[in-house]
């Protein structure tokens, strides 16, 4: 796993379902308080969106300074909703997706030069509404670091899944695409729902996947053995709690590679992968 390590990939320690309660506060534009988070959001996105790690002389910590950012971002999203015509001055920060349902999930999306092999450092964060109305806001690259780019609602009965689909470059010649379910669940984001096997997210090496929403299959177009690098490194790594989940996630997948790479997994309301 030559690669996996340049990207700082961040390999979960938590238990499989962690629950995530994020106060919310009604919108109000007013506020004074929105103003002055707005201003610095603003202000630290600007920064980042001019920063470059090459030709960089300060002693900044681009890295730091951006949680930081993430973070504000999370407070100034509980208040208000970014639309794509608001976010000018925003520096490069783009909304990449939304749903069009009572939820009202959008996907955030901003980044700064590395200077690097790695091209780019990406944060992402996640915007919905509860049933009462109110915003709440996650920072999803605490868990991986990646540019979530699409949302797709999951038909089930019994509980309200969504899955992500993003990208993350590891270096100049790979990347990496994720899948990943999460689960709202009244006040609560649930980033730990057990869609494959016993775990919430897949990242398949130099692959693209795509998603189609109304016959709720997941489509993997893979690169040949290398598509599966994480997977088989989560097998082999004997810091990974559930190694016999990713063995049976592989065994699961790799017999339906057809002969052109592509895999295909159905959502069945409840596990794309048993």
């Amino acid at each position: 796993m030559k690669t996996i390590s340049h990207r700082q990939i961040i390999i979960p320690t938590v238990v499989s379902v962690l629950l995530f309660f994020l106060f919310g506060f009604q919108t109000n534009r007013d506020n004074p308080d929105l103003n002055s988070i707005k201003k610095k959001v603003k202000k630290d996105l600007m920064y980042l969106d001019k920063y470059n790690g090459a030709w960089d002389t300060t002693d900044t910590d681009p890295e730091s300074f951006g949680l930081k950012t993430a973070n504000s971002l999370v407070k100034l999203l509980t208040f208000t909703e970014l639309k794509d015509i608001d976010l000018k001055g925003f520096g490069n920060l783009t909304r990449t997706a939304s749903t069009n349902d009572s939820f009202n999930i959008h996907l955030y999306n901003f980044y700064y030069i590395t200077g690097g092999t790695m091209g780019s450092r990406d944060f992402s964060v996640i915007q919905w509404t509860s049933r009462n109305g109110k915003l709440f806001a996650y920072h999803l690259t605490k868990e991986q670091e990646m540019t979530y780019e699409k949302v797709y609602r999951l038909n089930s009965k019994t509980a309200n899944l969504f899955l992500l689909l993003g990208s993350s470059q590891a270096n100049s010649t790979q990347t990496f695409s994720s899948a990943k379910i999460i689960q709202i669940k009244g006040d609560y984001l649930i980033l730990k729902y057990p869609a494959f096997v016993t775990e919430s997210e897949l990242l398949f090496a130099n692959s693209e996947l795509s998603f189609n929403p109304v016959t709720q299959t997941l489509t993997i177009q893979t690169t040949g053995e290398e598509s599966f690098q994480y997977i088989k490194y989560k097998i082999k790594n004997p810091a990974t709690k559930d190694t016999a989940a990713y063995k049976i996630i592989y065994n699961q997948i790799t017999p339906k590679i057809s002969s052109d790479g592509i895999v295909t997994l159905k959502f069945n309301g409840k596990k794309f992968l048993k």
